[in-house]
């Protein structure tokens, strides 16, 4: 097979977009982006050739349907943006400045929904393609590691850069109409909204602590009594207390320790909050953050790895009623075993003992897994980009709960959007006998947008750089590791 040629790979960014003169009483009519030198000619993200020879009839035509769509929603934009030109209104056709501004808002609300949605098509476009790829993969239909692994690096790369954007034009939706109204910056506004808008999208994801490398965390203060409180509970709930009264049990070294060198860490972050909390899991009584479901007593080194994305707890492929620790981290599986604690590659698999019950809720942890692996995206941590790939089949099916904690959908998005769950596969995990309630088209479509916050949030942005940007550097640095 050929090796697969990065530099091929188009930018759907119209940036470069020349902002036209302004007529004094109309809406300026930007170019449109699919004039644009920079936008693909055809399919809004890349196969390689090499690959697509490999592609079956049934995935040729999936992925001709999607890339139809994706030109049909850019023509769509195209027409309307050149139907929309208010320099050819008669002004005798405007009576005030009132009908100027009117007719100008509902202009401008056509043309961004119009680019919203070809946005989303070609989202879904790129997700189509990684998924065909990675079939491909598993039916055997590619055989070169590296040549299978280059190829997914550009369909995630493709994937990232849409999710931002969509994430983007949907957060901030109000405030680009605004925009179009009065100024013909509609193309250059989309990549200039994304540094304005990072604070925005990380109003979710803030609370986590950076991924393993980066150099700033986030705390909020919580009172050594709410801690000790915490942990008495959790000590309790899981059984964690030696006979003895001085030695604390760890469910992931399965073995006893002096207290003061186990955590009891929280799965669901303090910082998160109960209203958030509430939004995202239903109401609870006595609330989510300091229930004792919502901790794990272990050793510090592992709460610490926990906490910073470099391992994930997930249902066990043993059994499903039992959990398991999966390595996320390429670094930590080198590492050296640390005396008598499971470290390094073997601590990929680890299953877990609890003394008592089943340890923390299943819904907290896959909400933990969901923000670990978009982290480690956002850091572009080497080796990210195999985190889908390492939740088993035990896991994807059997991460359940008992509860209707879902009320408002926006993690059944969630959990779909990312691409771990089938729609079906989601309501077992959710425990639910259909779809979440149907939503007011209001709320239907705030839930959408927090969905594709929550799955961009997280990307890195070369751009503006930050905390984490010298895990980006490293990313460069070693090269791609899978």
């Amino acid at each position: 097979m050929g090796r697969t040629d990065k530099s091929k790979t188009s930018d759907s960014s119209s940036s470069n977009t020349q902002t036209p003169q302004k007529n004094e009483r109309s809406l300026p009519t930007a170019s449109s982006p699919i004039e644009s030198p920079q936008m693909p000619d055809n399919s809004p993200t890349f196969l390689p050739h090499a690959i697509k020879r490999f592609v079956s009839p049934a995935h040729k035509n999936n992925l001709e349907s999607a890339e139809l769509k994706v030109k049909k929603t850019r023509h769509d934009f195209d027409t309307i943006v050149k139907k929309r030109n208010f320099s050819e209104l008669s002004a005798a056709s405007i009576t005030s400045e009132h009908d100027d501004k009117r007719i100008r808002g509902e202009t401008a609300e056509e043309v961004f929904e119009a680019f919203l949605k070809a946005k989303e098509a070609e989202l879904q476009a790129a997700k189509e393609k990684r998924a065909i790829l990675e079939k491909m993969w598993e039916d055997g239909d590619i055989s070169d590691r590296n040549e299978f692994h280059n190829a997914l690096d550009i369909c995630q790369q493709q994937i990232n850069h849409d999710l931002m954007r969509v994430a983007t034009l949907r957060s901030s939706r109000h405030q680009f109409i605004g925009q179009l109204t009065d100024e013909a910056l509609f193309p250059e506004q989309v990549d200039r909204e994304r540094k304005l808008d990072w604070a925005y999208i990380d109003g979710l994801l803030w609370k986590y602590h950076a991924p393993y490398g980066a150099t700033a965390t986030i705390k909020s203060e919580v009172t050594e009594d709410q801690r000790a409180r915490f942990r008495k509970a959790v000590i309790t709930a899981q059984g964690s207390m030696a006979a003895d009264g001085y030695q604390l049990w760890c469910p992931v070294s399965r073995q006893f320790w002096p207290p003061s060198s186990l955590k009891a860490s929280h799965v669901v972050k303090a910082n998160v909050g109960e209203v958030a909390s509430e939004a995202i899991f239903d109401c609870r009584p006595g609330g989510h953050i300091w229930n004792a479901s919502n901790g794990i007593i272990m050793l510090a080194e592992y709460e610490e790895a926990f906490d910073s994305a470099r391992i994930a707890i997930v249902p066990s492929r043993i059994n499903a009623a039992d959990l398991e620790v999966i390595v996320l981290d390429d670094d930590l599986r080198k590492e050296n075993p640390r005396g008598n604690i499971i470290w390094g590659e073997s601590l990929d698999g680890t299953q877990l003992k609890f003394l008592k019950g089943n340890g923390p809720s299943r819904r907290y942890l896959y909400y933990k897994f969901l923000m670990s692996i978009l982290r480690r995206q956002r850091g572009n941590v080497p080796g990210s980009s195999g985190d889908r790939s390492r939740i088993h089949d035990a896991a994807k099916a059997l991460w359940a709960s008992p509860g209707r904690y879902l009320k408002h959908s926006t993690l059944f998005k969630l959990s779909r959007q990312v691409g771990f769950l089938t729609e079906e596969e989601a309501r077992k995990f959710w425990d639910l006998k259909h779809d979440p309630d149907p939503l007011s088209t209001f709320a239907e479509d705030l839930s959408t947008t927090m969905a594709f916050q929550c799955e961009a949030g997280l990307i890195p942005d070369d751009e503006e750089g930050g905390a984490e940007d010298h895990l980006v550097q490293k990313a460069k640095g070693k090269g791609k590791q899978k």
